[in-house]
């Protein structure tokens, strides 16, 4: 029988910060873990813990000091194609002066889309993020946080992305707006066949939602 290769392979990764007066911090220290097509995995930890570094990481965001990251077979080396982040601020994360669509659409202007096209697209994104239409010629300020977190995701699935990294993507929403939000994800990934890398603080949530879990205690898997 064939075996099944991971999407994400991560062996013995390590990332060390420069500090300051010369004192450096190791971050992360010899993680290793795999992850399959179509798993949720939860990773957990506190405040500095390193789950997000390993989320960076895994961007191409930062490079790692030691060890390797592999996406569908290959060594990644920057960047990885199939691979869209979701931040923590939902506000933050789009230009205060420019309106949701031209925001969201971007990514697809920039591969040559046209805006026609790159809009047609992204209307049925919206749809599948239980998003109203009309919020395409919003201002990120006339949207919910719940709003603009989903809007968020609609850009990064604008980009067919295999894998979605998601950074806290929830903690800067209330309890029932974090509901909706993961029933909103857990959908995507049914319908798109989306692996999902959920990283977060809270243990009940991350249980709730991701079918696999690994917990980051001061850099190390526990």
């Amino acid at each position: 029988m064939e075996s099944i290769e991971p999407i994400i392979k991560v062996e013995n990764l390590s990332k060390t910060f420069a500090g300051r007066s010369g004192v450096n911090k190791e971050a992360l220290k010899n993680v290793s873990f795999e992850v399959y097509e179509g798993d949720t995995l939860g990773i957990v930890g506190e405040s500095g813990s390193g789950k997000s570094t390993i989320a960076r990481l895994i961007a191409g965001l930062i490079p790692p000091t030691s060890g390797h990251i592999y996406i569908d077979g290959k060594e990644s080396k920057g960047i990885p194609e199939g691979v869209q982040m979701v931040f923590q601020n939902p506000l933050e994360s789009f230009n205060p002066r420019k309106t949701i669509g031209y925001s969201v659409t971007e990514g697809l202007r920039n591969k040559s889309a046209s805006l026609e096209d790159a809009k047609e697209i992204i209307m049925m994104i919206f749809d599948q993020c239980g998003l109203p239409r009309e919020l395409f010629d919003k201002y990120p300020h006339q949207l919910s946080g719940g709003q603009c977190q989903r809007a968020a995701i609609a850009r990064a699935l604008s980009m067919d992305p295999k894998i979605l990294i998601c950074d806290e993507a929830t903690s800067a929403l209330d309890v029932t707006v974090q509901k909706t939000i993961i029933e909103v994800l857990d959908k995507l990934r049914a319908e798109r066949g989306l692996t999902i890398l959920f990283i977060c603080h809270n243990l009940s949530l991350v249980k709730l939602f991701c079918n696999k879990q690994i917990v980051v205690v001061d850099g190390k898997i526990e």
